[in-house]
C-alpha cells in the first residue's frame, strides 16, 4: 500500500474517533470506540511507520567513506 493511501486511511480512522468523542455524550463508549479503532488499525500504523523510516532521505555525507590518510601520508 502506498504512503498516500496509508496516510489517508489513518486520518479517516482518527477523524472517526474524534467525531465520536465530540458528539457522543457517553464518554466511556467513545473512549472504547477510539481504543477499538486504534487496536484494529495497528497493523496499518506499523506499516506506515516502517515505510516512513525506510523513506528518510540520506544526507550527502553518508555516501562518502572516511579516509584514514593524513596530510603527511600523501607526500612521498
Amino acid at each position: 500500500m502506498e504512503m498516500k493511501h496509508l496516510r489517508e486511511l489513518l486520518s479517516i480512522i482518527d477523524d472517526s474517533a474524534t467525531i465520536a468523542e465530540q458528539h457522543n455524550l457517553n464518554l466511556e463508549r467513545s473512549r472504547r470506540f477510539r481504543a477499538g479503532l486504534e487496536d484494529i488499525s495497528n497493523a496499518y500504523r506499523e506499516l506506515y511507520d516502517q515505510k516512513s523510516r525506510d523513506a528518510k532521505q540520506l544526507t550527502i555525507t553518508s555516501f562518502f567513506k572516511r579516509s584514514n590518510l593524513t596530510e603527511t601520508d600523501d607526500e612521498p
